[in-house]
């Protein structure tokens, strides 16, 4: 009897106007919407191949150790395709700095203006808005236009229980909601592996089916409370605007209003003090590192030093053109004096930045808590996690980069280019090729003839014709960062209160029907 219960009232659904209009609506939303995320992601990933690539050929290119200034790349996802998340509005590319700690990447991988311009949509958003109003339209009078046409009481009277009733309802409900969307993803997912050449791997196959099931368990939510407001009132409309009205609070209002809640219950710290701490200690540390190059000349009595006689301590990364003993040896106190003091003041401002994203963390975790009581917030936290789209997976990047920064700089360090093989740092002149004061006064005035005046800046022309050998591939170390495993535990808690939010709307329509006055 069960069975056949079902079978009725799935078939009712399917000779109806509205699942022809879901179905429509649902196909045509999910291949535009994959379709135009397809193109898009193989455009960033291309993008980023790119990148890399060039990022690598640096590497060969670098001649002088302390002009290395690595970037690194965000890679993007492939399941952005189906939920954008976080990766459109963050950046992608991050330049390695010795004087900084890397806080945000710059830049993004997105090239259409268009749709960076565009508000979401992907497949979350259809869950969010579409299949979450097809739910309501689905279930409004399930129970009340069944009564209001006199069906219900034949029903009942036929030998079926009012639990059955309801579980029938509530399960060819479901049905009519979840076959569209498996239609729609069976066709874009043949189209991204043979149009748009995409693959996935078992653990993202596995992610995928995670996603359409919450979309469907989001769905089914909607189904349940427009059933429990069905099983409520006896007139169809008071059930229909009072589910809108859930609708709202629980897709619209209460996203919104606790974002907008969060920070006036948890203020943050004003970033100017980061600024002025920010620029203090990098006024303090120039005034330091030019009073130590003034002492030094005094202490040495340096004169023909070039370029290193002209600058700031805080700009010395770039190179000894032409080397002179004197040369080398301010080169050499500098650096084994103002390197640490640089990057220990990239640590301190580092400090005063993470305390500054504790507080961030904690009002991002009061909205959390607040936007709990949203289901669409719940569907979109399980599904950004599982799609590796989330600012979580973005911020172990930033993590990784800062870890990478660090390796970098050890390396350095234990190649002893901030001690006993500063001069290395900074040239491949070696000691014996070092120039008299005569030389180097020479071989100023030939490379003034050659290039004109005010060319003090341009010391690659100085720098070629030396035709120094490359550096070791390996003084970059390897940036590995992989941005393609999903987060399962990570998505089992929203996930099971999502469900639980379910069963409970469920149970609650199960008691409120028993009760229902079906005459």
């Amino acid at each position: 009897m069960f069975g056949v219960l079902l079978w009725k009232e799935i078939r009712d659904h399917l000779m109806t106007f509205r699942f022809g209009a879901v179905l429509v609506t649902t196909f045509v939303l999910v291949i535009v919407s994959i379709w135009i995320l397809g193109d898009d992601y193989i455009r960033r990933r291309n993008t980023y191949n790119r990148l890399s690539e060039e990022a690598a050929n640096e590497v060969t290119e670098y001649r002088i150790p302390s002009h290395i200034n690595p970037s690194v790349h965000y890679p993007p996802v492939s399941l952005s395709i189906f939920v954008q998340g976080k990766s459109k509005c963050l950046g992608n590319v991050v330049t390695v700095n010795r004087w900084e700690v890397p806080r945000d990447a710059s830049d993004s991988l997105t090239d259409n203006e268009l749709l960076a311009a565009l508000t979401t949509f992907d497949l979350l958003a259809i869950f969010t808005f579409v299949i979450s109003l097809f739910g309501v339209l689905l279930s409004y009078d399930s129970l009340s236009g069944e009564r209001e046409r006199g069906t219900l009481k034949m029903l009942y009277n036929s030998g079926s229980s009012r639990v059955s009733i309801f579980i029938t309802k509530f399960l060819a409900g479901t049905f009519v909601l979840f076959l569209p969307l498996v239609v729609s993803l069976l066709c874009v997912l043949i189209i991204l592996q043979f149009v748009f050449d995409i693959s996935f791997t078992q653990n993202q196959w596995v992610a995928i089916s995670s996603i359409l099931f919450a979309g469907i368990v989001f769905g089914s939510l909607f189904i349940a409370i427009g059933m429990l407001c069905s099983s409520i009132f006896k007139r169809s409309s008071t059930s229909l605007a009072l589910t809108l009205l859930t609708w709202t609070f629980a897709v619209i209002l209460i996203p919104n209003v606790s974002t907008s809640l969060a920070p006036s219950l948890h203020p943050l710290p004003s970033p100017s003090e980061i600024d002025a701490f920010d620029k203090t200690t990098r006024e303090d540390a120039i005034a330091e590192g030019r009073e130590f190059v003034s002492r030094v000349r005094d202490e040495e009595q340096l004169n023909n030093v070039g370029f290193w006689g002209t600058i700031g301590a805080n700009s010395y990364g770039n190179s000894i053109r032409w080397g002179t003993r004197d040369a080398f040896v301010l080169a050499e106190r500098i650096i084994s004096v103002c390197e640490p003091m640089w990057q220990e003041r990239a640590e301190r401002v580092w400090r005063l930045v993470r305390e500054h994203e504790a507080e961030l963390e904690k009002q991002a975790r009061l909205a959390d808590l607040l936007n709990s009581l949203s289901p669409a917030y719940l569907l979109k936290k399980v599904c950004t996690t599982l799609a590796n789209t989330d600012y979580e997976t973005y911020a172990r990047f930033m993590e990784r980069t800062r870890r990478f920064r660090r390796e970098f700089l050890d390396d350095l360090e234990n190649k002893g280019y901030f001690s006993d093989n500063a001069v290395a740092f900074v040239t491949q002149i070696p000691w014996d090729r070092r120039l008299s004061d005569e030389e180097f006064m020479q071989m100023e005035m030939e490379f003034i003839d050659r290039h004109g005046e005010g060319t003090g800046e341009r010391w690659e022309d100085r720098i070629s014709e030396y035709n120094w050998p490359q550096l070791p591939s390996d003084i970059v170390p390897a940036f590995v960062f992989d941005a393609s495993q999903p987060q399962f535990h990570t998505a089992l808690v929203p996930f099971a209160v999502l469900f639980l939010l379910v069963v409970i709307t469920f149970v609650s329509g199960v008691f409120a029907f028993i009760r229902y006055d079906i005459r």
